[in-house]
This record gives C-alpha cells, sequence and structure tokens, in this order.
C-alpha cells in the first residue's frame, strides 16, 4: 500500500480488536435469532469501530472507513425502513463491509510482515488477522447467497448469518463437516479460495512471526 506506514497501526491496541472479533464470534453464535437481526448489525459495527481504531493514525485508511461505516448504518437503516424486495440495500451494505474488511485484513497483514517486535500484542494480531479473513469471507457468502437466483450453499429456506459464519469458519479450517455445501460456481470459488488462504496463512505468516521470534531471542541471549 502506497500511504502504509508501519506507524500507523497500533499495536497495542491489537487485544481490543480480538477482544471485539470474540465478542463478535460468541455473539452471532450464540445470540443470533430470527427476531433479533439488530445483534448482527451492533456486533458487525464493533468490529468495525475496533478495526478503524487499530489502524487510527491512517489518515487515508481513517477517511475511507468511516465513510465505508456512515454508507453501511445508511443502508442498514434504509434496509428496516423501506421494502427491499430485491435486496438491493442489503447487497450494497454486504459489499461495503466487504471493501471495508479488504482493507483492514491488508493493513494488519502488512504490518505483521514487516514489523520487527514480537510480543504478546503481536501474536493477538496475529491471531486477529486469521479470524478477519473468516469474517471477511463470511460477508463475501452472504453477497453470494443473496445475489444467487438459485440457491448458492445448501442451508434451509432462511440461513442466519450465524449459519454463513459457520460455514466460512469450518471451510477456512478445512475441517469440512458436511452439513452445509456449496451449490452454485461463485461459493465454490470463494470454498477453496478460502481454504487455500487459511492453509497459506498458518504456514507462511505463522512460520514468518515464529522465524522473527527466534531471531529476536538470539539477539537478546547475545
Amino acid at each position: 500500500m502506497r500511504y502504509f506506514k508501519i506507524e500507523y497501526i497500533h499495536h497495542y491496541n491489537f487485544p481490543i480488536l480480538f477482544g471485539s472479533i470474540l465478542l463478535f464470534f460468541v455473539g452471532i453464535s450464540f445470540f443470533e435469532t430470527e427476531n433479533n437481526g439488530w445483534l448482527v448489525n451492533v456486533l458487525i459495527f464493533q468490529v468495525f469501530a475496533a478495526g478503524i481504531y487499530t489502524v487510527s493514525q491512517s489518515n487515508l485508511v481513517f477517511r475511507s472507513a468511516l465513510i465505508i461505516g456512515i454508507l453501511f448504518v445508511l443502508l442498514r437503516s434504509a434496509q428496516e425502513l423501506f421494502p427491499d424486495d430485491k435486496n438491493i440495500y442489503l447487497s450494497l451494505s454486504v459489499l461495503f463491509m466487504v471493501i471495508f474488511m479488504s482493507l483492514i485484513v491488508k493493513i494488519i497483514l502488512t504490518y505483521l510482515l514487516i514489523t520487527d517486535e514480537v510480543n504478546t500484542n503481536l501474536i493477538l494480531g496475529v491471531i486477529s488477522g486469521y479470524l478477519l479473513i473468516g469474517i471477511l469471507f463470511s460477508f463475501c457468502f452472504t453477497l453470494s447467497v443473496v445475489l444467487s437466483p438459485e440457491k448458492a450453499i445448501s442451508f434451509g429456506d432462511n440461513p442466519l448469518f450465524k449459519d454463513v459464519l459457520y460455514f466460512t469458519m469450518v471451510t477456512q479450517t478445512t475441517i469440512g463437516y458436511g452439513d452445509y455445501a456449496p451449490l452454485s460456481d461463485s461459493a465454490r470459488f470463494l470454498s477453496y479460495t478460502l481454504g487455500v488462504m487459511g492453509q497459506l496463512y498458518m504456514g507462511l505468516v505463522m512460520a514468518f512471526i515464529i522465524s522473527k521470534f527466534l531471531a529476536t531471542s538470539s539477539k537478546n541471549n547475545y
């Protein structure tokens, strides 16, 4: 990223980002129902806010994220207030979250790869980056389901976001229980892309961080 500088990242804010992501997963998994769609919006927004806070020293990213956040809130509000038979408001709001999550994931991964500091906060940043990839793809799958004229994934008639999130994380970790399966071309493409990215992340990023940790320990010993 042309305007990226390492000082834009608050690495000491990674615990806040990690906590917000953990709250997101727990809240969606255990408390989402058909009657409390607002909960999803609240949990998404708090992850959004934590992401902005983590990279808030980058004026370009902060302004971009703020604009995306305002548009997301307006589209979500419009979805509740006006008829949306063609899912236009829903599709656009999910698209904006895909853009935002892509931006945050890119910045965090860039920081993880170029920083020389290895500490507890950085480890939480590594975990947060992995989980954010899952959240990013959960929005991609949601968009695929909304835009697909036929079933994109073998959910029931009225899937909740927690179903999409579950399918995403099972795919990312390559567990593959088989209870849900991608059906459309776009869902299949996203599935194997996510599977490959999940494995590359664990194999490359984690190995890179471990090598930095070992190099730092060697320097300290001397």
